[in-house]
């Protein structure tokens, strides 16, 4: 599914495990509750996306943009790449992991 266009797609509560989703855009997709562990959204466009509640434990999400995306009470704490997510105008600024965390 490298690619896929889910610009906002119905993936509430979905098993994404394992998926490839390598430069797909996710943009205003509804992926509360989702399954996203070992899942490459390496370069995906999640802006807009509702995750809250995610597992993105094990995720691939180096150079995904996350502008505007809502990761309350999502576990991305054991996500690769998520020290290394830059700042960029219109990017989230580090996505607060350490409040992510909290939630």
């Amino acid at each position: 599914m490298r690619e896929a266009d889910l610009r906002h797609a119905n993936l509430q509560n979905a098993d994404l495990s394992d998926a490839n989703l390598l430069k797909s855009c996710l943009h205003s997709a509804d992926l509360r509750g989702a399954i996203l562990c070992r899942t490459n959204l390496k370069g995906a466009d999640l802006s807009n996306a509702d995750l809250r509640g995610a597992d993105l434990d094990g995720a691939i999400i180096d150079k995904a943009n996350f502008d505007k995306a809502n990761l309350s009470r999502g576990d991305i704490s054991e996500a690769a790449a998520n020290k290394h997510l830059e700042a960029k105008r219109g990017r989230a600024e580090s996505i607060a992991i350490q409040e992510v965390k909290a939630a």
